[in-house]
């Protein structure tokens, strides 16, 4: 779980992000990671089609940014309000609707091929796409986060292609949604592990939002109008990759990440971590004009440092959640279950089991026969009742 104080102390002296974070600061009291990666994704629409780098092949700036924390407590909607309201501001064309499905994805994508869609309960897409009729709409995001065309065809062979889709997304979701509805599979085999996850708690509390004032309303204009200079930047320079020094951060950084022990059920995500850096570095080179200097550059070790340092706070936000997360629905399951027993030696009933679960009887049975080989609990033989009673002893 990331802490303010973390924040703080990587954002860069002088760049478009830093004030963005500070006026949300000013505004609310949620979470500075929050912030962080609502005004790196924003930042991102602000840049060309055409802003790419050679990263194992072409690499776009889009931004997949996942803010999670606890329902109704870390003010999640609320940090994602206010970059929806900056980049409103500043081209509200930019603001793409949720997808109903994957062909209403492509088809709006080839009539605006640079989009931000904001899914306030991203949770309930989760739910939705879990095995359900929005699982096509989850593979087509996967496979546009890395910039590819996408097409499908209608009737009559009429073909409806996207071109060059550069697609952001900011999403804010509770724990128990990520809990219940994501597995394994979608952390190691990739969907998830595309976005920047902030994983915080809200630490500071505001009795009543602050009053509007002539100097926050001039913030929100600099803010909104420094993202149209952004955009109206034609842009035909080429990104030649790493200077020396910032290559000998890079290959430090990387060897230590690929040698630490991380759980195999987020090791997708450890896999796309340089990949998120890159993209973060290329972001904040473009927010500082270092990308926008009229002749070709190379990324400095100033840039990847911000760059790498946001890349620890999303795998250290991911490390975290994978403790809360299950593998596969049995574990799911199973975790359910033993959440009855909170502490080594509670007894609970089968009927207090079924009445917390709310699962049905026959698979609550035989994930305790489980539990009973394993010697997660043992049962107590009780005579002339239906019910049975079981110990949590490990």
């Amino acid at each position: 779980m990331i802490k303010e104080k973390q924040v703080v102390s990587i954002l860069p002296t002088d760049s478009w992000i830093t004030k963005y974070v500070t006026y949300c600061a000013s505004q609310t009291t949620s979470p500075l990671a929050y912030n962080l990666g609502v005004g790196l994704t924003v930042m991102a629409m602000s840049c060309p089609t055409n802003y790419t780098m050679r990263f194992f092949g072409m690499m776009p700036t889009n931004m997949y940014a996942l803010l999670a924390g606890r329902s109704g407590e870390d003010q999640k909607s609320t940090a994602l309000s206010l970059g929806e309201e900056i980049l409103d501001k500043a081209n509200f064309e930019l603001i793409g609707d949720q997808p109903a499905s994957a062909e209403g994805l492509v088809d709006s994508l080839s009539e605006s091929n640079k989009q931000c869609i904001f899914y306030s309960e991203f949770g309930q897409f989760l739910s939705q796409a879990k095995g359900g009729y929005m699982e096509s709409v989850k593979t087509t995001m996967t496979n546009l986060w890395d910039g590819k065309n996408v097409s499908r065809r209608k009737a009559g062979d009429n073909i409806i292609r996207a071109e060059n889709p550069r697609l952001s997304i900011i999403g804010a979701c509770s724990l128990p949604y990520l809990e219940q509805f994501t597995t394994g599979h979608d952390w190691s085999g990739g969907f998830m592990g595309r976005w920047l996850l902030m994983y915080a708690k809200r630490e500071r509390t505001m009795a009543f939002p602050p009053n509007e004032t002539t100097q926050t309303k001039e913030t929100r204009n600099w803010l909104a109008g420094t993202l149209q200079e952004r955009m109206a930047y034609q842009y035909n320079e080429i990104c030649m990759g790493l200077d020396d020094t910032a290559k000998a951060l890079w290959k430090e950084w990387y060897h230590s990440l690929q040698a630490r022990e991380l759980p195999d059920m987020i090791s997708g995500t450890a896999t796309r971590c340089p990949s998120i850096a890159m993209r973060v570095a290329m972001i904040l080179a473009w927010d500082t004009g270092l990308s926008r200097q009229g002749t070709d550059w190379y990324i400095d070790v100033d840039h990847l440092n911000f760059a790498v340092n946001v890349a620890e706070l999303h795998l250290q936000s991911v490390t975290a959640l994978a403790e809360r997360l299950a593998e596969h629905p049995d574990a799911l399951f199973r975790r359910k279950i033993m959440s009855c027993f909170p502490y080594h030696g509670d007894i609970v009933t089968l009927g207090d089991i079924l009445t917390v679960t709310k699962m049905r009887k026959r698979s609550v049975v035989e994930l305790i026969e489980g539990l009973l080989l394993e010697n997660y609990i043992i049962e107590h033989p009780i005579e002339n009742s239906k019910n049975r009673v079981f110990e949590r002893v490990k």
